[in-house]
Parts: structure tokens; C-alpha cells; sequence
């Protein structure tokens, strides 16, 4: 046992008061977790009944479908050598500036 200012402080009653609060943050966890879930159902009921497959609703995904990947745009060979060549161009001028 320590002693602090005139109080004996129990090791075996402050493990004892450790566990009862460790009880009670796993049930306040679990009532959260609870509590969420069952506002994402309720919300994501709302969102489904309001759409009716069209609007709002329709663009919604669900939870673990990926985005939409995004299109890619396409560049077409004259367009990819001209910036290649002007690049080549920056390229040399620069080795030439250090000569």
C-alpha cells in the first residue's frame, strides 16, 4: 500500500475500479453502436423511399460499391508528340543555358 497525504490508496481497489470502468465503457460502446446503425437504417430507408429509382435517391450507392471510376480522356498521337517535342525543346534549352 502507498500512502499519499494521510490516504492509503489500494492497488487492489483501484484495479477493481479500472475493470468497472472498463465494463462500462464497453456497454456505452456497444449503445452507441446501436444507436448509429440504427440511424443509418432509418436514414437510408428515407433516402430510398423518397427516390423511387429516380432523382436523388438513384445516384445513391450502397455501402461497399465502389465510385464510378472516371472516364478517361484520350490524347491523340499528334497531340502527345507535339507536347514531347515541346518538352525536348525546354530540355535542350536548358542544357544549353548551363554550357
Amino acid at each position: 500500500m502507498a500512502k499519499k497525504r494521510g490516504r492509503t490508496v489500494s492497488i487492489d481497489r483501484m484495479m477493481k475500479q479500472v475493470s468497472q470502468l472498463d465494463a462500462t465503457r464497453a456497454v456505452l460502446i456497444k449503445q452507441i453502436r446501436q444507436t448509429f446503425d440504427a440511424s443509418l437504417r432509418a436514414i437510408g430507408d428515407t433516402v430510398h423511399m423518397a427516390g423511387e429509382g429516380t432523382g436523388f435517391a438513384a445516384g445513391v450507392r450502397g455501402p461497399g460499391r465502389p465510385a464510378k471510376a472516371r472516364k478517361r480522356r484520350k490524347m491523340s498521337a499528334k497531340a502527345r508528340k507535339a507536347i514531347s517535342d515541346a518538352q525536348k525543346k525546354r530540355w535542350a534549352a536548358q542544357r544549353a543555358g548551363k554550357k
